[in-house]
């Protein structure tokens, strides 16, 4: 006997919510491409305390004259996914060697850059397959699961860059300055880079935020999707079902069981 599939009528509500959700999941990508994706602050206040030290010098000043005249040179600005190409093309005028992900990953200092960057494409991905979820089913609880993966994956991202990328180069590690991330250690644009510019600040900026907020906006999309459907009395007739359709699968197991025992028995 064929036994009937268990289906939840779709509803208005299932609609509303599988047109959100694939919006929400669809316009991480955009918004990660067109925001800004990493802030920096450099400060170049050595190069130009240096020039001021000189200048005083050459006009007569002592050395403790010179030297009490530092000033503080910073530059703030936004790397840009958009943006890319531009920086690769300034990258190659710098001197660096050919773009190629085995010679990235070989570098050392660009390491932790690389991993950083794979959780946040996992995220990516996940973000399809919400899509996917979304838009071919009334399935919330995997969306609910995925979209917490993905925050944890986001947070895993975070971590590798402040902790193992950024503050290494902030704090002047030797062997993990901007030159050597960049592949210009061996250059003279290389001691330009290392000698011009202390990075103070490096992190993630509103592009990563937004991809992080779309999944914390689809976890609780769906969960309160899922708090209104827990009391629609649909639900509950489902539920029941679904526990009376183990208990008769269970049954026809003991059945068959029972029925191999007493064929064995009789063949004795």
């Amino acid at each position: 006997m064929a036994k009937a599939k268990i289906k939840r009528k779709t509803t208005g509500f299932d609609i509303a919510h599988r047109i959100g959700t694939c919006l929400l999941a669809v316009a991480a990508f955009p918004l990660l491409y067109f925001l800004d994706f990493i802030y920096y602050i450099l400060d170049h206040s050595s190069i130009y305390n240096t020039i001021n030290v000189i200048s005083n010098l050459l006009n007569g000043s002592d050395e403790t004259e010179a030297a009490t005249e530092q000033s503080v040179e910073l530059t703030e600005g936004y790397i840009n996914i958009s943006k890319f190409a531009e920086m690769k093309d300034l990258w190659f005028q710098l001197g660096g060697e050919k773009l190629n992900i085995r010679s990235i990953i070989e570098r050392e200092a660009a390491r932790p850059l690389v991993i950083a960057l794979s959780f946040l494409a996992f995220v990516l991905v996940l973000l399809l397959v919400i899509f996917i979820i979304a838009a071919v089913s009334n399935k919330k609880l995997p969306l609910v699961i995925i979209s917490g993966i993905g925050m944890l994956s986001c947070g895993a991202s975070s971590l590798v860059f402040n902790v193992f990328f950024a503050k290494p180069m902030i704090d002047g590690v030797e062997g993990r300055g901007l030159a050597d991330v960049l592949g210009l250690e061996d250059s003279f644009s290389g001691i330009i880079v290392a000698f011009l510019s202390d990075v103070v600040t490096l992190k993630y900026a509103s592009g990563f935020y937004a991809v992080f907020f779309i999944l914390l906006g689809i976890c609780v999309w769906t969960l309160s999707f899922m708090i209104v459907n827990a009391g629609d009395p649909e639900e509950k007739k489902i539920k029941e079902a679904k526990e009376q359709a183990k208990i008769e699968k269970k049954k026809q197991k003991e059945k068959a069981k029972e029925k191999k025992t007493a064929k064995e028995t009789a063949n004795c």
